[in-house]
């Protein structure tokens, strides 16, 4: 569903035929169903034909952070300063320009500085100066670069302002929610607000088969064990399983969810 991201090491092969379902954030379904944000753009417009399965959850925060010997303690300074930085980004979720856009920086900007804005990669995490991106509580490639750089260097994590937060919430579909205590080294004792996200759908088209959705929200309901015995944190709530803000929810997926009680 999301662009191939250019940060990974490692990209699948295109595929030869359409897809007949897949699995993405939250947030990519209902953009690729709108034709907005990364999607605006798409020549095939709107995708109408895509249909939700389930919505499992999975919660992630966006974080910036420095190292703590840093003098940045707002990153206007950088081009306040005149200040020549590192910049690892992450921009999965092609949204990062809402914080870049917001503080006048670029990567011409941070150029012109003398620095660099690099991506994830192992390569480029060593002798960062600042770290932006989304983190979880997961070991996948798109969120270990976190793990690693926090266990590797003494990190200070900066806050950016609300009225930042709730703009990027509004236009990217998230929420503004708290940072829990823990998630990184660094923050053992600190909470403070962030635009946050959660959710990972299965989906298909309009042409799935009914008795196929119902099939696979069923296998998806019955072996939600399986989600607890995984490097993801995944979990599996009934109440929000068969939504995905306005994506249509598969026929024979809303047949099995009615049947069971989740929906009525």
């Amino acid at each position: 569903m999301p662009p191939i991201n250019p940060e990974s090491t490692t990209q699948p092969n295109p595929p030869q035929a359409p897809l007949d379902f897949g699995a993405t954030g939250t947030q990519f379904l209902w953009w690729a169903y709108q034709g907005t944000n990364p999607f605006a753009k798409d020549p095939e417009g709107p995708r109408r034909d895509l249909r939700l399965v389930a919505n499992i959850e999975q919660p992630s925060f966006f974080l910036v952070a420095v190292r703590a010997e840093s003098p940045i303690t707002d990153l206007r300074q950088i081009r306040e300063n005149r200040l020549k930085v590192k910049f690892v980004l992450n921009n999965m979720m092609r949204d990062t320009y809402q914080m870049m856009d917001h503080y006048n920086l670029s990567a011409e900007v941070i150029k012109e500085l003398g620095g660099e804005i690099v991506g994830t990669a192992v390569q480029n995490r060593k002798d960062m100066d600042v770290v932006a991106g989304w983190a979880s509580l997961v070991t996948a490639p798109e969120y270990a670069y976190w793990m690693d750089i926090a266990h590797n260097n003494k990190l200070r994590f900066l806050e950016l302002p609300r009225d930042l937060l709730e703009r990027w919430a509004k236009q990217m579909d998230m929420e503004v929610r708290n940072v829990p205590p823990g998630l990184l080294p660094g923050l053992e004792n600190r909470t403070f607000p962030t635009v946050a996200k959660s959710g990972t759908v299965v989906y298909g088209r309009t042409d799935m088969p009914e008795e196929f959705a119902y099939t696979l929200a069923k296998a998806l309901d019955e072996n939600q064990n399986l989600l607890h015995w995984t490097h993801m944190n995944w979990f599996y709530n009934w109440r929000t399983v068969w939504k995905a803000y306005g994506v249509p929810l598969h026929p024979g997926a809303e047949k099995y969810y009615r049947e069971v009680g989740y929906m009525k």
